[in-house]
């Protein structure tokens, strides 16, 4: 079955090799070439999370689960080693985190979130983390936060290989190739990757056995500068995965998925403004198995996003963006009575404008309209105030709102057509102290974060037992405070590398209906986290170390009962050395080094103590 993505990638690989021949001559300076302007956007007073290239190379065969799982703010609900992860930020829903790959909304319009752990690190050259509710257009739903991947094109380098293999304990072979170059005023990539494991030695307390799972992909990247005002990009994301969540023969389960999503970016460069359009489409198809209960859930999605933008500055100190935004599905599933359609609009506008030196705003409204809703406004605000030299003063607050999912609304039996969207409002205000000079940096941001969300759908089951059902009657409000420090260092001859994150976030729920679970903690978000990691650098040569602490987390809505905190500790190294155009890199590491038996979901184990080693090699030419 690879032959479904290895044959439409080499195609559209050899296609635009072939258009490159009649590439214009121009030279192509590197600053110029910006095809993805959502993956640049910092709005003034939004607290916005980039992170570190590095970061992103140490886990390049990773998920996006592994790095992100101990980045400030976020907490994952984990079904096991090998099995579904959902995000959470600050305490919200995974269904209320967006994520955007290269401007299209990649959520499951069934459930409304996201497998982290199905999600390649190579997906992504940049990777951004907007904590709370940001508007910017393109995330609509994004009541929690936003998770923004985005590919960068390099056109210094002419030819590029890179070959990754990874494997160790739990029978994990990870292993992928990288084909790349650019040529006059194009450059191009393909990657194929897949990714195994065994988990089914992982037994949980009750006797529940861990799973199986393999997937593999393609990812094609194209991108093209046609003069000095016309650039196009394509993104092309195919991948199929064949996972056994359970081994118990008494209980198997199996979930197969496969999906093909497609990202086309045109960018128009005028004098004084630019225009963009981004048209994306998703086919996905997921079949979930369980022959003892005689479940065969198969459902089917096609999606088309358009996005049309204008966006501008003057000078430094406005820029300006608006645009209009049209999301339209197709879903099929043996869980509904008929095929359904569905649509949402938004039209946003917005505006950067700092007053002087020191203050900065940030204005922004987006009207949104979704089939059988009512249309809503909502409005952002962001505030700048750089204090002196080294102290940056941030605020903001905003409003956004969710729809329910499809599965919200249409399954059978006790889907709800009736429900309402979520809406969500949220503040926060953070400092920014910068202590960085030519040799040395370090920054310390501390944050404080408020947010409500009103109309949370739950699931509850029907008066006669039996049927369940979603309603909107809870509401959740979320507080907390949020220290990030991040150094690098020259000391010992070296570099160091250090970052640290501490969490406090208080999730409690208020139910209308049970007055037992007012001002409850939410289940399975912890109050306290952190997080500690550092990496020593000597010549090519690499020395890691990485903390995590999560607290004590509820798993029943009235508090009673709880999984326990765990501390988990990680260690590796890696060395790298060049033998002319090519460079060699081999690491070894040992994850959850103490063997801490520990759950994100009860009598669901995550994985022991684990032994890898990763191998990789690049060839380059510029």
């Amino acid at each position: 079955m690879f032959k479904f993505f290895l044959i439409p990638g080499l195609l559209i690989f050899q296609c635009y090799l072939v258009l490159a021949q009649h590439a214009l001559t121009d030279t192509i300076e590197l600053t110029e070439v910006t095809i993805q302007e959502t993956s640049k956007f910092r709005p003034n007073g939004f607290k916005v999370n980039i992170l570190e290239n590095a970061q992103i190379e140490n886990k390049r065969m990773g998920t996006l689960e592994e790095i992100l799982r101990n980045e400030s703010g976020i907490s994952f609900k984990s079904y096991g080693a090998g099995k579904l992860a959902s995000i959470g930020i600050r305490g919200s829903a995974a269904s209320d985190v967006q994520v955007v790959w290269n401007g299209m909304k990649i959520n499951s319009l069934f459930t409304g979130q996201t497998d982290f752990s199905s999600i390649p690190v190579l997906l992504a050259d940049k990777i951004s983390i907007v904590n709370g509710n940001t508007n910017f257009g393109l995330n609509s739903g994004a009541i929690g936060g936003s998770i923004l991947l985005s590919s960068e094109p390099d056109f210094t380098v002419k030819f590029n290989v890179k070959l990754y293999a990874e494997t160790g304990t739990y029978q994990n072979f990870r292993n992928g190739i990288a084909l790349g170059g650019s040529y006059k005023k194009l450059v191009t990539k393909l990657v194929l990757y897949q990714n195994s494991a065994d988990y089914t030695g992982l037994l949980s307390a009750n006797g529940t056995l861990g799973g199986k799972l393999r997937n593999y992909g393609l990812i094609q990247e194209t991108y093209t500068r046609f003069n000095k005002i016309a650039s196009h990009s394509l993104n092309l994301w195919l991948q199929r995965s064949y996972n056994q969540l359970s081994t118990d023969e008494f209980k198997p389960e199996f979930q197969n998925e496969q999906f093909l999503r497609m990202v086309s970016n045109v960018k128009i460069r005028l004098k004084s403004s630019n225009f963009l359009w981004i048209s994306a489409f998703n086919y996905s198809y997921l079949n979930y198995l369980a022959p003892t209960t005689a479940i065969n859930s198969k459902n089917k999605l096609n999606t088309v996003q358009n996005t049309l933008e204008v966006n501008g500055k003057k000078g430094k100190n406005f820029a300006w963006r608006s645009g209009v935004n049209y999301d339209f599905y197709t879903a099929e599933s043996n869980n509904f009575v008929d095929r359904t359609t569905h649509f949402i609009l938004n039209t946003y506008s917005g505006a950067n404008l700092n007053l002087s030196k020191a203050i900065g705003l940030y204005l922004f409204t987006n009207f949104e309209y979704a089939k059988n809703f009512s249309s809503a406004l909502q409005p952002t605000l962001g505030f700048n105030y750089k204090i002196n030299e080294r102290i940056l003063l941030k605020t903001n607050i905003s409003q956004n709102r969710k729809t329910p999912s499809l599965n919200d609304l249409y399954w059978i039996p006790g889907g709800n057509p009736a429900l309402l969207p979520e809406k969500g409002i949220t503040g926060e205000t953070g400092f920014v102290y910068d202590i960085s000079n030519k040799n040395e940096k370090l920054s310390i941001e501390l944050t404080g974060f408020y947010g409500k969300t009103e109309n949370r759908i739950i699931w509850v089951p029907l008066p006669g037992g039996g049927i369940w059902s979603p309603i909107n009657i809870e509401e959740l409000r979320n507080s907390g405070l949020e220290l990030a420090i991040k150094g690098k260092f020259e000391t010992l001859g070296g570099k160091l590398e250090t970052r640290l994150n501490l969490n406090y976030t208080n999730a409690l729920t208020y139910n209308r209906t049970q007055l037992l679970l007012m001002g409850k903690q939410a289940i399975f978000v912890p109050k306290a986290s952190g997080s500690h990691w550092v990496q020593f650098n000597i010549k090519d040569y690499s020395l890691w170390f990485e903390y995590s602490y999560v607290g004590k987390r509820y798993v029943t809505r009235d508090n009673s009962d709880y999984l326990p905190q765990n501390m988990l500790f990680n260690i590796g190294n890696s060395y790298r050395f060049t033998l002319k155009n090519t460079m060699f890199h081999c690491g070894f590491e040992i994850n959850n080094l103490l063997n801490s038996y520990y759950e994100m979901i009860p009598n669901h184990p995550l994985a022991g103590r684990a032994f890898n080693i990763k191998l990789s090699l690049q060839y380059a030419t510029k």
